[in-house]
């Protein structure tokens, strides 16, 4: 597992539009971390990394795609970006798990958008906590989501109530959903940042103890 924080400027990129990172740029980023975590983890040279493709369902889900000569097992990958952020997971894939990030510096109607979508002891959270608790449960509904693959929707419904109340103090949070369980690992970076993780089995945090960095790569892009 790795945590990388890297910092690129407009050169190294294609042509593009220079007022906010577009879908392009998202997608070059991501494509670069990728490969960087491939390499990084010893799971591809840096030549068969560079030859690895991220491809998307129908659905959107992405994937990783290799040459056919390269007989390597790949990982799922689970991305997320906000404003000017775009992060990668790496993963088994035998332990389903999903990645949200969300930069609480863009202005949006937290409020509205909780009692629109929340549950009423959801909206407790949110009004005892602020924007701080919208998000932590906002991207944990995300997170959940892509590691269970039905979409938003299926997660907006799950209600995560005060489950989250120490989350971000707490290495993992494991929350019971009906006949389920997901473990959650959130953290909060340089109070702008709000990273949430979920997968289903808590053995993939392990190393999220002690010296270890979380196993998620970050990239902010700046023109």
């Amino acid at each position: 597992m790795l945590l990388s924080i890297k910092q690129m400027n407009s050169n190294d990129l294609p042509e593009i539009n220079k007022t906010r990172p577009s879908l392009e740029v998202r997608r070059a980023v991501t494509l670069a971390l990728t490969h960087s975590l491939l390499e990084a983890q010893g799971i591809l040279s840096p030549e068969e990394a560079k030859q690895i493709e991220i491809h998307r369902l129908k659905s959107g889900k992405p994937f990783l795609k290799s040459p056919q000569r390269l007989k390597q097992t790949l990982p799922s990958i689970s991305i997320s970006h906000s404003g000017s952020w775009v992060g990668c997971l790496l993963f088994d894939k035998k332990t389903p798990s999903g990645l949200d990030i969300e930069d609480m510096t863009l202005k949006r109607p937290y409020q509205k958008l909780s009692e629109y979508a929340f549950s009423e002891e959801e909206n407790q959270f949110v009004s005892e906590t602020g924007q701080l608790g919208f998000y932590q449960l906002w991207t944990a509904k995300e997170a959940i989501a892509k590691c269970h693959g039905k979409g938003l929707r299926y997660a907006l419904h799950i209600n995560l109530g005060f489950q989250l109340k120490h989350s971000l103090s707490n290495p993992v949070t494991t929350t019971n959903i009906k006949d389920d369980s997901y473990h959650l690992y959130q953290h909060l970076i340089d109070d702008t940042l709000i990273v949430t993780l979920a997968t289903k089995s808590s053995s993939d945090f392990d190393i999220l103890s002690g010296q270890h960095k979380p196993p998620y790569c970050l990239h902010h892009i700046t023109f």
